[in-house]
């Protein structure tokens, strides 16, 4: 019913890079079916479902014609390890709500472990975020991500991370990796590698 979502930031009731989220679902849909959004959704819609302050998850799911909107407090995940895994024909191009590529990599591993895929050689994200990789002078994130996030433009758009290739065999060439995403600013979630 619904194909792609969207996740979006509320803290204290502001509604975090809201115009990068509706450019996107609006690119989302034509790229999917080749036709344009029939609704409009604003910044209000999603206020007035938060009833008390504080940090939340909001997630849009979304079809051609209409939407629903599910709220939840957010807590960050606890994140001890980072593994490797390779596979090839992995693609994500766009924010399915059919994450079946990424669950049968993920639904084996403890819940503190989080995978980075590797495609072709190259690192590309993790199972819900994309990545930066710290080098001791500057934050690298994969040239050729999965997803094209939405904090990860903004951090390439504010010069604080740098796109670059990174083979997996280029993976000792960085202390820590700090997970990014909707939820999740640049160094809020990191991993010693």
């Amino acid at each position: 019913m619904f194909p792609l979502f969207e996740t979006i930031k509320i803290q204290h009731h502001t509604v975090f890079l809201f115009e990068d989220h509706w450019a996107r679902m609006k690119h989302s849909m034509k790229a999917l079916s080749g036709r344009a959004l029939n609704f409009k959704l604003t910044e209000n819609h999603i206020l007035q479902e938060i009833k008390t302050d504080g940090l939340f998850k909001c997630r849009v799911l979304y079809n051609e014609n209409e939407y629903q909107i599910e709220i939840v407090s957010y807590e960050k995940r606890h994140i001890e390890k980072i593994v490797c895994i390779q596979d090839d024909n992995l693609s994500y191009p766009l924010k399915f709500t059919d994450k079946n590529g990424f669950i049968k990599h993920t639904s084996n591993l403890p819940a503190t472990t989080e995978p980075i895929f590797v495609v072709d050689g190259f690192l590309t994200d993790s199972s819900y975020s994309n990545i930066a990789l710290w080098n001791g002078r500057e934050w690298h994130t994969p040239k050729a991500p999965l997803f094209f996030g939405v904090r990860r433009n903004a951090l390439l758009s504010e010069n604080r991370i740098v796109e670059k290739e990174i083979a997996y065999k280029d993976i000792h060439q960085y202390q820590k990796v700090s997970l990014i995403n909707a939820m999740l600013d640049l160094e809020e979630l990191e991993i010693t590698l």
